[in-house]
């Protein structure tokens, strides 16, 4: 891998350590009380997802396939090792898990179907998920920028379909979440349009990238628009005021556009 693409970009960071921020808020939000719209904090992952399709698809441009599977190793795995070791000790201490070992070894394996020792370890399988297949992609040399496509065409089908059967009231055959969850049918939309990002900062806008960017964008807000009744304190959300109903969508809205404008001024 190129040295170029090492490099941390401020704007990026910032926007990495936002989302941070309101995954964090909306747990503390749930345990110990009302913290301001910390109810709307779990669309930082959604960001996280754009920000890792971004920044993986810089990563593989000039990344041989197994050095790309190194990097993604040694940047991922010594985190997740310590931190479920230190949750398995405090687990162990009060007690907490009559199966720890078992969670303990699903945790440091980021076993794609859990239980884990902490329920926000989903997120992890469903990235390496996506290095997977972006690996694939690398080893059997196909072009990158279809392999997203292909994620994020999957995805945007799947989401147009949840919501065309809501609005029809035809139920859809039920599909195990987590099967949508780790086939990428779920979160795909998302890294599909941070890969389309880089597509653009580096090569430019055409009315191919921009189309596929619109369908990413329409599918992430379906998404966030179903997640958002299942993560709110009232699942209709009857309790907030309108305006407040479209924080979640607003935030990522921004946060995205804020990526690419980084991106631009400081490209990786």
């Amino acid at each position: 891998m190129e040295r170029a693409n090492e490099r941390h970009v401020l704007g990026l960071d910032l926007i990495r350590f936002a989302a941070a921020a309101m995954v964090m808020a909306f747990h503390y939000g749930h345990d110990i009380g009302p913290i301001p719209l910390s109810w709307a904090g779990w669309v930082g992952v959604e960001i996280f997802f754009v920000l890792s399709g971004y920044v993986i698809a810089a990563s593989a441009e000039s990344a041989a396939p197994w050095a790309f599977a190194r990097n993604r190793i040694v940047r991922l795995m010594p985190a997740v090792w310590l931190c479920s070791t230190a949750i398995a000790g405090l687990c162990l201490v009060q007690a907490t898990y009559p199966d720890l070992g078992a969670r303990y070894l699903r945790s440091i394996m980021l076993w794609p179907t859990g239980t884990w020792l902490d329920g926000v370890f989903w997120t992890l399988p469903v990235e390496v998920i996506f290095y997977a297949a972006v690996f694939l992609a690398l080893l059997w040399r196909w072009p990158l920028g279809l392999v997203l496509r292909l994620i994020g065409a999957a995805s945007a089908a799947y989401w147009m379909l949840r919501l065309a059967a809501l609005l029809t009231h035809r139920p859809l055959p039920i599909v195990p979440d987590p099967v949508v969850t780790l086939s990428l049918l779920g979160f795909g939309c998302y890294f599909a349009l941070g890969g389309i990002m880089r597509e653009a900062v580096t090569k430019g806008w055409t009315l191919e990238r921009g189309a596929v960017a619109v369908v990413g964008i329409a599918a992430g807000l379906v998404q966030i628009a179903f997640a958002a009744s299942n993560w709110s304190p009232g699942a209709d959300l009857s309790w907030l005021p309108h305006a407040q109903k479209a924080a979640p969508a607003i935030t990522w809205l921004v946060l995205s556009a804020l990526m690419i404008a980084s991106a631009r001024l400081n490209p990786l």
